[in-house]
């Protein structure tokens, strides 16, 4: 029987054909981007957009939000620059093109070109990447085809390693792949898959199995019906000391989980204990370079 989790909170609707491209927990709070290009700030107790926490224009066209440290925030967008709130994190980082090449930068070197360290060829538009482990990165194409990849030294013959899980649907049962994140275990990752039809999304362990090799465990995932009704799911992030799952979608809501106790006792996301009696339930290489778009992709 498929476990499932219970919807405990949602937000305000924003403006009508405004939705969420991602959303990031800090601390207490929740980060959001948007199709109006505003960067916004979240209760995650009550899921109110704090009042005055909104930049209306943090790029034109903004694609990408991501953490830096434990406050600061990058965000990029189809202006072509990287824009870092509060900090700066002078960390290798990972670069997606629309060309099916996945970049790795060392960004504490300021010239781009000696920062190339590796360049890995997806074969197709990547949505997604990131660190999984310091020297695994996953890459995630439009047409959701999902690979993992070593990071090897430059001039050694296993550089580029690769463990090819090819069309993510049919394996996970999903019409789309919504992304990866870290969960609880550094030797595990949730994997967002989403139906359209089913108007749900589940979430599924990846895991670590032995050297580089990973596998999904779909045993032990976690179903939220009704996730965002017939929208795409854009994005989700899970707070580790809450035990909550956040989701964000098309509909421009951001809605609060929580798993049951079933279904987060085989899992890596946990309830809060609870007594027995009222327990519930991502030589150097050559780059190419990235045309861009005016106008805004919309993969789905």
């Amino acid at each position: 029987m498929m476990r499932t989790a219970s919807l405990i909170a949602r937000s305000a609707p924003l403006a009508s054909d405004t939705f969420i491209y991602k959303i990031l927990s800090i601390t207490d709070s929740l980060i959001s981007i948007s199709s109006d290009d505003a960067l916004r700030i979240v209760d995650q107790k009550t899921l109110q957009f704090a009042s005055g926490a909104c930049l209306n224009r943090t790029h034109p066209r903004v694609t990408c939000l991501e953490s830096c440290g434990d406050d600061g925030l990058l965000t990029a967008g189809r202006d072509g620059l990287v824009r870092c709130w509060d900090q700066r994190s002078p960390q290798p980082s990972a670069e997606l093109h629309d060309d099916g090449l996945v970049n790795i930068y060392d960004t504490s070197l300021a010239d781009e070109d000696d920062a190339l360290i590796h360049v890995f060829n997806h074969g197709s538009s990547v949505s997604h990447a990131g660190y999984l482990a310091n020297d695994q990165i996953y890459a995630l194409s439009h047409d959701e085809i999902f690979s993992m990849y070593t990071i090897g030294d430059a001039d050694s013959s296993d550089s580029q390693e690769r463990q090819d899980f090819g069309d993510l649907r049919p394996r996970l049962d999903c019409e789309y792949v919504v992304d990866m994140m870290h969960s609880s275990s550094p030797l595990e990752a949730l994997t967002g898959a989403g139906s359209h039809s089913g108007q749900y999304m589940d979430l599924i362990p990846f895991c670590h199995t032995s050297s580089s090799q990973w596998s999904f465990d779909s045993s032990r995932s976690i179903r939220l019906p009704d996730c965002h009704g017939e929208d795409v799911v854009r994005s989700f992030c899970w707070n580790g000391e809450s035990n909550v799952i956040f989701t964000a979608g098309e509909d421009g809501l951001i809605k609060a989980w929580q798993a049951t106790a079933a279904a987060a006792e085989s899992s890596t996301i946990q309830t809060s204990p609870k007594p027995a009696s009222k327990e519930k339930k991502r030589k150097k290489p050559q780059t190419q370079k990235d045309a861009g778009s005016t106008a805004r992709f919309n993969p789905y």
